[in-house]
């Protein structure tokens, strides 16, 4: 009895993979099989060669064992064909030739699996890594945007902090956007806050000064919460 080939009966290769057994099943098994289910010999035939091709191939352990005396045979025949005769030591080390063969191929689709796993954790990694520097940027962009006074120490000393001042604040207070202290306060600053003058009125002190913000602006100080810096520097 002839061996069947099942890949040939699919028309598929041997490296086919399941879906492409099934797609190859499905689109062979349609041109045999009539509306009325009424089948002749040749069509019933073929469905069940094709059935039993599908049943072997698509379930691994079938498969594997298929596979080992598919290979087999092929080698046994393509001998035969060389020689007339094979001796008992030829087809023992035929068939332990087929064993190392499938073996390897085991051992390099588990390869293949433990590289793709691999490089998925990779990937999720590289993700994750990135989700986290995101949530980092945002949190600092956050915290510059409504707290930015946090981020003094970024934009080093400024030019006016590093002159002698001309007054000192005595006690906590505002800087005001004119000389009322009923109007906009522009900045509030703590004791020992040194303000340099650019003009005065009779009881405010005009100054310049850097805001949270880094930028620099002027404003009105109440005279009577500063004292001269310098010895020669009094109000009148």
């Amino acid at each position: 009895m002839k061996f069947k080939n099942h890949y040939e009966t699919l028309g598929i290769s041997m490296n086919a993979d399941i879906s492409e057994i099934r797609e190859a099943y499905l689109e062979i098994s349609k041109k045999y099989k009539s509306k009325n289910n009424q089948l002749d010999d040749f069509s019933l035939s073929m469905l069940n060669a094709i059935n039993e091709a599908f049943e072997i191939l698509s379930n691994p352990i079938k498969r594997e064992k298929y596979d080992k005396t598919l290979l087999l045979n092929d080698v046994s025949f393509r001998a035969s064909t060389t020689h007339n005769d094979l001796s008992e030591q030829d087809v023992i080390r035929i068939n332990t030739l087929t064993e190392k063969y499938f073996e390897k191929a085991k051992e390099a689709e588990t390869l293949k699996q433990q590289y793709l796993t691999l490089k998925n954790i990779k990937q999720n990694v590289r993700l994750s890594s990135t989700k986290i520097f995101l949530c980092l940027v945002l949190i600092v962009t956050s915290i510059y945007y409504y707290h930015p006074g946090y981020f003094k120490f970024l934009k080093g000393t400024p030019v006016e902090e590093l002159k002698e001042y001309e007054w000192i604040a005595t006690e906590s207070s505002c800087i005001y956007q004119k000389p009322n202290s009923k109007s906009k306060a522009l900045y509030r600053f703590d004791v020992n806050k040194g303000f340099n003058s650019i003009g005065e009125t009779t009881y405010y002190l005009k100054v310049s000064f850097i805001d949270e913000n880094g930028k620099n602006k002027t404003g009105y100080v109440k005279k009577q919460v500063l004292k001269a810096n310098r010895e020669t520097r009094v109000f009148n």
